[in-house]
């Protein structure tokens, strides 16, 4: 609350005392158990449930193949991923038994990853929200949708954060039991991280295998998506807009 304050206060607003955002309603996509403690029970907050979207499209034929092993999603999204990180991920996660579906996002050059093991199934787009409901870990950078929509499909998450809000989302799931966060070697916090830092290709896959072979982060998660599904819907949540005034 100080912290919001004084950004109010530099642009000439002054918030009422114990108010959050003037004192309006807010329409708060995130569980209560991944939200900031101190929030979750204002009286502004007006929980709604995430709904994940992406644009129809065709699904990775090993997606949709019978399953032999697991299948594991990685993204770096579509902003802050690096040819690097993405890199280092890759070759982390093609040392495990499992199918890797990579959708490397719009500004990676995938022409420059030559020589993929078998088992990686590299992408420029999938549709992700589909997707997420039929794997079995999620690697990625944190983002908003990614982290919910994972989170939502009752999916473990391995995090690689690079910037913005993925060091918070890392952190809340993580604190869950339902995922992992990790830096790369020598950062311990992320502010200090560059984009040029990169996570180890060994510390990748050991934290993936240890995720997808950790009953407690599975049940985690479950966890999580069935407290998403409790909140209230879209439509539940628009018919009541006039309440909220």
């Amino acid at each position: 609350m100080e912290l919001l304050a004084g950004v109010a206060g530099e642009f000439g607003v002054t918030l009422p005392a114990g108010e959050y955002l003037l004192g309006d309603p807010y329409l708060d996509i995130y569980p209560s158990s991944l939200q900031e403690a101190s929030f979750v029970g204002r009286p502004e907050r007006r929980p709604l449930r995430p709904t994940p979207y992406s644009e129809p499209g065709e699904l990775p034929a090993i997606a949709l193949a019978e399953r032999k092993r697991p299948l594991v999603y990685l993204t770096l999204g579509t902003v802050v991923g690096t040819a690097p990180g993405l890199r280092a991920a890759i070759d982390g996660l093609s040392t495990l038994d499992v199918e890797v579906v990579v959708a490397a996002g719009p500004n990676i050059p995938v022409a420059e990853f030559g020589g993929l093991a078998p088992n990686i199934h590299l992408e420029r787009w999938v549709p992700q929200a589909e997707l997420l409901t039929m794997v079995d870990l999620a690697v990625h950078h944190g983002g908003g949708g990614t982290t919910l929509g994972a989170t939502a499909a009752g999916v473990p998450q391995l995090f690689v954060p690079v910037a913005g809000d993925g060091f918070l989302n890392a952190g809340a799931v993580s604190a869950a039991g339902a995922g992992k966060r990790l830096l790369p070697e020598g950062v311990t916090r992320g502010a200090e991280l560059r984009r040029t830092d990169v996570v180890s290709a060994a510390s990748i896959g050991e934290a993936a295998a240890g995720l997808l072979t950790d009953p407690d982060a599975r049940q985690a998660a479950k966890a999580l998506a069935e407290e998403i599904a409790a909140m209230p819907s879209p439509a539940d949540v628009a018919a009541g807009l006039h309440d909220f005034c």
